[in-house]
């Protein structure tokens, strides 16, 4: 992250912006813990407004100086635009409305602005340390409440099982998954970037975020992980013996945890034959979405933003159906005709895992 230069002491400005940063970054993360004490679903949203503001106060406040920074402002402002043209592209072809590709575009450009503002807006070191410290703490909570909702209140025991361990994220159907991903990327963030802590304090930190995972049921991040970690390796090591020591740390990673999940933490199957037949579940979603196809463009653009069983689509549209419909949102039977496979199999209520809904 570049720390720019303090200004002139002249007039502070009512929020400083590593300020607007964070409240941007709470608005999302926080979210669901503001819907459960009970305000207004729309809170779900705010997000959506909190992010682009701040983006655009870093388009505009931001003045990189050091070549590879500007080389990244560049590249991500370049991918954005592509994903721009990309999901409006798609909403045409597809007839989507207007709150489709805008919500869609939002739900993957996100992080993306968010980074650009992290990395552009000028910040004092004590402004940088106190956003690093609440990023610390905001992952801390989130692992505490999911061992919490495990280990105190046994959610576990309750319809849902595993998934009901969700962190922050609680009333959010795929929210263990995403706590989990949250947990196992913090833990890597505090267990190699917290220089500053203990070793035996990273490591306790690493190993509590890791078992959040485990407990959460979320064993697909683990997955993911692993595959992000084989495409990093062959993307920046040019030494063939250090990324064969690394993949072999992956592999036994990887062992260690399918033994984990089925010998200690899986309830409802010991069975790897079970598991590989729950799999073809996952992947019913593309014939069904395919049949849906109305012209050769849909194999480049799909079925436009919103239409299939992405997050927009497969979630946010059905459980918010109220208060989009007034902004013309609009959907697709391919959507609902994946839900009618899932409900209907035997592998559909057992495991996020099976999902074909991302």
């Amino acid at each position: 992250m570049s720390v720019g230069a303090l200004p002139e002491k002249t007039k502070e400005p009512i929020l400083k912006s590593s300020t607007l940063v964070m409240w941007a970054f709470v608005t999302a993360f926080f979210s669901r813990i503001l819907d459960s004490v009970g305000l207004p679903s729309a809170v779900n949203f705010l997000h959506f407004a909190t992010i682009p503001f701040v983006f655009g106060v870093a388009l505009l406040k931001a003045r990189p100086k050091d070549s590879a920074q500007i080389k990244g402002v560049y590249q991500i402002l370049t991918g954005l635009f592509i994903l721009l043209i990309v999901t409006t592209a798609s909403g045409l072809l597809n007839n989507a409305g207007l709150i489709n590709v805008v919500l869609q575009y939002l739900l993957l450009a996100e992080p993306f602005m968010l980074l650009l503002a992290l990395v552009t807006i000028p910040m004092a070191a004590t402004s940088v340390e106190s956003s690093r410290t609440w990023i610390i703490r905001f992952g801390i909570l989130n692992t505490a409440l999911a061992w919490i909702q495990r280990f105190v209140l046994r959610l576990h025991l309750r319809r849902g099982a595993e998934d009901n361990i969700k962190g922050v994220f609680i009333g959010q159907k795929a929210g263990h998954v995403v706590g989990g991903a949250v947990a196992l990327t913090f833990g890597a963030y505090f267990l190699v970037a917290a220089k500053d802590k203990p070793l035996w304090m990273r490591i306790a930190v690493a190993v509590a975020t890791f078992v959040h995972m485990m407990i959460a049921d979320a064993k697909q991040v683990m997955a993911v992980f692993a595959a992000a970690f084989v495409l990093l390796l062959f993307t920046k090591l040019k030494d063939p013996a250090q990324a064969i020591k690394y993949l072999i740390i992956v592999a036994i990673v990887i062992y260690g945890s399918v033994w984990t999940f089925f010998n200690v933490f899986t309830t409802w199957s010991e069975d790897l034959a079970l598991t590989a037949e729950g799999m073809k579940l996952k992947w019913v979603g593309f014939p069904i979405i395919i049949s849906y196809f109305h012209s050769p463009l849909n194999w480049w653009l799909g079925l436009g933003p919103g239409h299939t069983i992405g997050r927009l689509g497969g979630w946010m549209i059905p459980s918010y159906k109220d208060l989009l419909e007034p902004l013309g949102v609009t959907t697709s039977p391919a959507s609902q005709a994946v839900w009618n496979a899932v409900a209907s199999s035997y592998f559909g209520d057992k495991s996020s895992m099976f999902s074909p809904l991302v």
